[in-house]
């Protein structure tokens, strides 16, 4: 678990890796629109960011502050992204790169709260998704897709449990999802939807 100072340090060293590239680049691989002054203007689970180039400070046009670790997460899709389009393919976590060396931490921050929020009742994921234009999949019994950022679709899938076999679920990603965040920014990203999700019952 990472410290305050520690995530300080890490949003200052997303920002540097920032430094330098051309926010028409930058807006073009990430999906963003460039608004006035430069700024980058960039939705982020259903809300709008303003990220301003130069600094690289991220806000929301409204509603409640981000926290550190979204900053953090917003600035490592802009330096991360390179234009790749969408496969239309989902994949495992374990799928991503070193994404094996993670899979415990995933599991445990995101996949057993998803079961244990959801489980019991998997038609709820629907109604907490809507929050976020959650869209319907075709995947297990109660599937939904949630745009987290503009290249970054993620999965939440819940299989019903019985009187013999307990409640599952399952997190997948684009099979591009590689070319828009490193891989153990998506076991934050998966914990952290999974929690918003559970405010939303």
């Amino acid at each position: 678990m990472q410290t305050p100072y520690n995530l300080s340090v890490t949003l200052e060293v997303a920002r540097r890796k920032l430094n330098g590239k051309s926010v028409a680049e930058i807006a073009w691989r990430s999906k963003a629109v460039i608004g006035e002054d430069n700024q980058l203007l960039l939705p982020f689970l259903s809300r709008g960011c303003v990220i301003t180039a130069g600094s690289w400070q991220v806000s929301v046009l409204k509603g409640t502050p981000l926290t550190i670790t979204e900053e953090i997460m917003i600035l490592h899709y802009l330096a991360t992204a390179d234009g790749t389009p969408l496969a239309n393919r989902w994949i495992s976590f374990k799928e991503l790169p070193g994404g094996n060396i993670y899979t415990e931490p995933f599991t445990n921050r995101a996949i057993k709260p998803l079961v244990k929020f959801f489980g019991p009742e998997p038609t709820n994921l629907i109604q907490a998704a809507a929050q976020f234009q959650g869209t319907p999949l075709q995947l297990g019994d109660v599937g939904i897709m949630v745009s987290v950022l503009p290249m970054v679709p993620v999965a939440l899938v819940l299989w019903e449990g019985d009187e013999e076999f307990p409640a599952t679920g399952n997190i997948l990603f684009d099979a591009s999802a590689e070319h828009y965040l490193p891989t153990e920014d998506f076991a934050v990203l998966s914990g952290m939807l999974v929690n918003k999700l559970r405010l939303q019952r």
